[in-house]
């Protein structure tokens, strides 16, 4: 059987339908027709067609009953149906679509709109499978390379609070901006792969736009200093307290002033934002090479930086202008550049400007400190243990470690632990399988706080770890950061003491 054309399954109790549907379809398809929904299970069992043509009115089994039979058979529910019937009634077409199909086709039909209408449907449903398939290997490749990355991340953060001389202390600083570079490469793919799925979501929040700056500013005026060129960087009004994706918007600004400072040999990287009435507007201007002026228009284009790497003589994924560019339009803004080359570049990015609501007061930050606190790590990797272990020992925590998911129940059980961070993926039995075990002993082990420590950090993984017992989710490499947060929300507040 020819699978490669596509294989589609009519079905139909007229015989003239499905003489005449399969001369229509068998010089672009593989053709099965099925005189019945009964013998359509029985040929299901033996082919599985990339696309059902199902009618409607048929003697002793409906289309929208074979329909609801599909749906609740496990082997068969992902199958593509499509109604192709006489019943043209709007409370028919609804139910049918309501049912689940892909698609609801009056006869008589159009035979060039017929085919066109298959065309596009499998044509994405081959798009979206392919899809899944990419994300699917990105998340694994991501899961892989994220567990010794957290382990190189952690590793250089415990470093950094040893006495070292500066010498140590600058080997080390280096191996965190390699890890920080590596972590950065495997969330570009993971964007990559959401943004071609539609699946990229911003997620806005308050926030102050000065710490915002501060935090951006900081970071490349090292980066700069280090490449003995200038960082200037100026404020335009005063944006205040902001409503927004912080966390992208500083995606991208981080992309386009790492890329200026890269390029740039000699001279200076400016980074400037003007507030507007509606609008923010951000401008980052080098002195570098510059871009061709024929490599403009496929700037944004995905993997276009392995063509113009020859006019700008250094490696990258060539992912991050074309994220930076989804990005800005997710937020209703745009992303122009001008360049002269041998004379530098200007990135200008607009996006809207909405006010934030006022701050409310808070407490002054304490510094983290717990010496009567107990932590259980469960994690397979003993790298990864190490880790976390060190991290939590900087608070003063008290720690005790398991290898194993079985390993973690029995100490939960025979100890009594403020916290619990939980790995995932783990041989025999996995973090998720351990946490409803814990839950399952009742009493105070219903409300422990139990952390999701995991390198899983595809779409959705968060919300799949806090629907099965997990109370809050720290994803590989451990942002020291991010720890503390978690740290200060679920150890009992009378086990917290100031440092």
């Amino acid at each position: 059987m020819d699978n490669a054309r596509g294989t589609i399954m009519l079905v139909d109790d007229n015989i003239a339908n499905l003489t005449i549907g399969r001369e229509i379809l068998k010089p672009s398809y593989q053709v099965i027709p099925v005189p019945s929904a009964a013998k359509m299970f029985e040929a299901l069992d033996k082919v599985a067609p990339d696309l059902i043509l199902l009618d409607v009115n048929m003697p002793d089994m409906d289309g929208f009953e074979a329909m609801k039979r599909l749906k609740a058979d496990a082997r068969f529910h992902s199958i593509p149906v499509i109604f192709l019937t006489i019943q043209s009634d709007e409370n028919s077409e609804l139910e049918g679509l309501s049912l689940g199909a892909a698609d609801y086709i009056f006869k008589p039909y159009s035979a060039p709109l017929l085919l066109k209408r298959i065309e596009n449907f499998l044509a994405q449903k081959r798009s979206d499978e392919a899809n899944k398939i990419k994300t699917s290997f990105l998340a694994g490749m991501s899961h892989e390379i994220r567990t010794p990355m957290n382990s190189i991340v952690g590793m250089a953060e415990l470093l950094r609070n040893e006495p070292l001389s500066a010498r140590q202390m600058e080997y080390v600083m280096d191996i965190s901006e390699s890890a920080r570079t590596m972590t950065s490469i495997i969330n570009d793919l993971l964007d990559m792969a959401k943004i071609e799925a539609n699946k990229l979501k911003l997620e806005p929040v308050n926030y102050q736009f000065q710490d915002f700056w501060s935090g951006i500013v900081s970071m490349f005026t090292r980066m700069a200093e280090a490449k003995s060129i200038s960082f200037r960087h100026e404020i335009k009004g005063e944006p205040g307290r902001l409503f927004g994706d912080e966390v992208r918007l500083k995606q991208i600004l981080m992309n386009l002033c790492e890329n200026a400072i890269r390029f740039t040999d000699s001279g200076y990287v400016r980074l400037s934002a003007a507030a507007g009435q509606d609008a923010l507007i951000f401008e980052i201007e080098d002195t570098g090479k510059g871009i061709r002026k024929e490599d403009l228009p496929k700037l944004f284009d995905i993997y276009a930086q392995s063509d113009t790497i020859k006019n700008r003589a250094a490696v990258g994924t060539g992912l991050g202008l074309s994220i930076c560019k989804s990005l800005v339009n997710l937020m209703g803004g745009g992303i122009t550049v001008d360049s002269v080359h041998g004379q530098g570049t200007l990135f200008t990015v607009t996006v809207p400007l909405v006010k934030g609501k006022a701050e409310e007061e808070t407490k002054p930050e304490r510094r983290l400190c717990a010496p009567s606190a107990h932590a259980l790590v469960v994690d397979d990797n003993k790298f990864n243990l190490r880790v976390a272990e060190g991290l939590l020992r900087l608070f003063k925590i008290n720690v005790q470690t398991a290898l194993s998911g079985q390993e973690g129940i029995d100490l939960a059980s025979q100890n009594d632990f403020d916290i619990i961070f939980m790995d995932h993926m783990m041989p025999h039995m996995d973090g998720v399988e351990a946490t409803k075990r814990i839950r399952r002993l009742g009493g105070e082990y219903s409300r422990l706080p139990i952390v999701a420590l995991t390198a899983t950090v595809v779409e959705g993984a968060e919300e799949m770890f806090l629907s099965n017992g997990f109370n809050a989710y720290l994803p590989k490499p451990i942002d020291p950061q991010t720890l503390i947060s978690i740290l200060k929300k679920w150890l009992p507040p009378d086990k917290v003491m100031d440092a």
